[in-house]
């Protein structure tokens, strides 16, 4: 019998990023937003960028908060002083408090611990701030601490192929054997591939136009559903091997 592994993302893979970002952004502003989905894809979209340009040192961490709430309300032509912007990350944080996963995640991954799947967690962000949503989850119940990996903690980010070789030498991973699982094309897909990883893309919120020219991951989900069948399809070939 051949065992894989799961790997996942966590913002947007094990919970939906939506509810804390816009009502974050409704509470602080005080507004209805009239396309929600358009403002979460625009700041998670400016986020990106100042991720990666606070990983890079250009920015400290808290400018790079503060400017990606600001760029993404210049570009819904919505001007906010420095003080709403500062309030819009603290909102922020509170509702990370708030998460929690859906009864399908919670129950698909109650029956990987029962079969004794080897899941990890491989995650781009603070240390701090993404160990916060790994107890808001309660990821703890079959994710132990020693199988994370947060790219602060580990000096490199998603997609640096590094990051991949570190979590496989963390968590005894076999590249060929383990299933990357996030929401990223251009962070988790592209850093698995390049890894030699299997990759599965939730695209929960994705348009045409997310998808990358010449990448593409070995399967596609589009709800939770899609995602938790796939993995135990996956499951039981390896099984059956």
């Amino acid at each position: 019998m051949t065992q894989i592994s799961i790997i996942f993302d966590i913002d947007d893979t094990l919970y939906d990023q939506v509810f804390p970002i816009v009502s974050a952004c409704e509470e602080t502003f005080g507004l209805k937003l009239e396309d929600p989905m358009r403002f979460y894809l625009t700041f998670r979209k400016r986020s990106n960028e100042w991720f990666f340009r606070a990983e890079q040192g250009e920015v400290s961490l808290g400018d790079s908060r503060i400017n990606r709430i600001r760029q993404t309300m210049e570009d819904l032509s919505v001007s906010i002083s420095e003080e709403q912007a500062e309030h819009f990350q603290t909102m922020y944080e509170e509702k990370t408090l708030q998460l929690h996963m859906s009864d399908r995640l919670t129950a698909f991954m109650g029956r990987c611990t029962l079969e004794n799947v080897r899941m990890g967690i491989l995650t781009n962000g603070p240390h701090e701030h993404q160990m916060k949503k790994y107890y808001t989850l309660g990821l703890n119940r079959w994710i132990s601490p020693n199988m994370i990996l947060i790219s602060q903690s580990a000096g490199y980010a998603k997609p640096d192929v590094r990051i991949f070789r570190m979590a496989e030498r963390k968590m005894g991973l076999i590249p060929e054997m383990t299933w990357m699982v996030g929401d990223s094309l251009s962070n988790d897909i592209a850093g698995a591939v390049k890894a030699g990883w299997h990759s599965l893309w939730l695209a929960r919120h994705s348009a045409a136009e997310d998808r990358i020219s010449g990448l593409t991951p070995d399967e596609t989900a589009y709800s939770e559903e899609e995602l938790c069948a796939i993995l135990e399809d996956k499951i039981k070939e390896a099984k059956s091997l």
